[in-house]
């Protein structure tokens, strides 16, 4: 998933292992340029995710593309990159004059409108501040104490 110039890949779960005797690992979410005091949100990338697959549309708006689709600047932007290469673009645009919505999916040729509540929603999941969290470092004292460091997360 790539969007805003944030890649987030999807590592996948691993089972378990009774000849190693290892516990199975979950899937995760990674996002491999992100500077070491970043951390991304997976319950807001879970959310995003369950968006993207949900999406479904009110009426198909036809073939054509018209400028009061507002697709020429699209309020959001984004692709997915399946596991064999293949890229999906995603372009929503908002109409100037109404809280009208059109989605643009680049495998289908027709223009779709979509729900108010549901592109509002998806615009707010993909907010770098809602997937991203920022690490803290702050110097604490332990009950010995002993300096040390302790770690805060929060919202970018």
């Amino acid at each position: 998933l790539t969007l805003d110039g944030l890649h987030i890949q999807r590592t996948p779960a691993t089972p378990a292992s009774d000849a190693q005797a290892t516990a199975p690992t979950p899937a995760t979410w990674t996002a491999p340029e992100l500077p070491a005091e970043q951390r991304l949100q997976t319950e807001a990338v879970d959310k995003l995710v369950r968006l993207i697959s949900d999406l479904n549309f009110s009426e198909v708006l036809g073939k054509e593309e018209k400028t009061e689709f507002g697709l020429a600047q699209p309020v959001l932007h984004f692709s997915i990159t399946h596991q064999d290469g293949t890229t999906i673009d995603y372009r929503l645009g908002k109409t100037s004059d109404k809280d009208e919505y059109t989605l643009k999916v680049s495998t289908r040729p027709e223009y779709f409108r979509i729900a108010s509540w549901t592109a509002q929603s998806l615009i707010e999941a993909t907010k770098r501040d809602v997937l991203l969290a920022t690490i803290t470092m702050t110097p604490v004292t332990s009950e010995s104490g002993a300096p040390g460091f302790g770690i805060e997360t929060g919202q970018q």
